[in-house]
């Protein structure tokens, strides 16, 4: 949402924003809302009352266009990242690390896509397998377990 504190008065701003807080509510949406405060910065008690329902950029008022970068800028940490390419990356890095790794690392990387439980099941494996075969040694030679 963009006021204009130039062209809109601060208690009708308070009403709008507490409108579309109470209609975003009805619809129980889980959107966030920011409100984008151009003009001069509303008083204290306006920007509290405003930030109970949403977040609160004020960006001032952008006076010529050397201002537009800065504006840019400002408005920059609502906009969603931007993505490289992937058809740009010369090498994949999973692949490339997989290659590089021990039988240990291997087996972590092939069960990871598969999640936390995979991974700790692969390791449980693992480690059983020489503790096993230890615990068989011992007991075969007749040596206390204990």
């Amino acid at each position: 949402m963009i006021i204009d504190t130039v062209t809109e008065k601060e208690e009708r701003a308070r009403q709008k924003i507490g409108g579309l807080g109470r209609a975003l509510d009805a619809v129980q949406s889980r959107r966030p809302v920011t409100a984008v405060i151009t003009g001069p910065t509303p008083g204290k008690q306006t920007l509290e009352s405003i930030a109970k329902v949403c977040r609160v950029l004020p960006v001032g008022t952008p006076t010529g266009p050397s201002d537009d970068s800065l504006l840019r800028d400002w408005l920059a940490v609502l906009l969603p990242l931007v993505v490289p390419d992937t058809s740009t990356i010369a090498a994949d890095p999973l692949v490339t690390l997989r290659n590089q790794t021990d039988d240990l690392s291997a087996l972590i990387l092939a069960a990871a896509p598969r999640g936390t439980p995979a991974v700790q099941e692969a390791l449980r494996r693992r480690l059983e397998k020489p503790l096993t075969m230890a615990m068989s040694t011992m007991s075969d030679s007749g040596e206390d377990l204990l």
